[in-house]
């Protein structure tokens, strides 16, 4: 019984450590996910203004 509690306590304590590890993870992937979507929104609006530079009637 004793060894039963301490192994669940070690699997426990490995997956509170897991889980700290995978929202690490996650808050680092948002960010990147949202400076991909500034780059992609940045990168829209100038191809939006070169092409109108482009095709602009002179």
């Amino acid at each position: 019984m004793v060894m039963s509690m301490l192994s669940n306590d070690g699997h426990h304590q490995l997956d509170r450590l897991r889980a700290s590890q995978l929202l690490d993870q996650l808050d680092k992937l948002q960010s990147l996910h949202q400076s991909a979507e500034r780059m992609i929104a940045d990168t829209v609006a100038e191809l939006h203004e070169v092409h109108e530079r482009l095709f602009a009637t002179p």
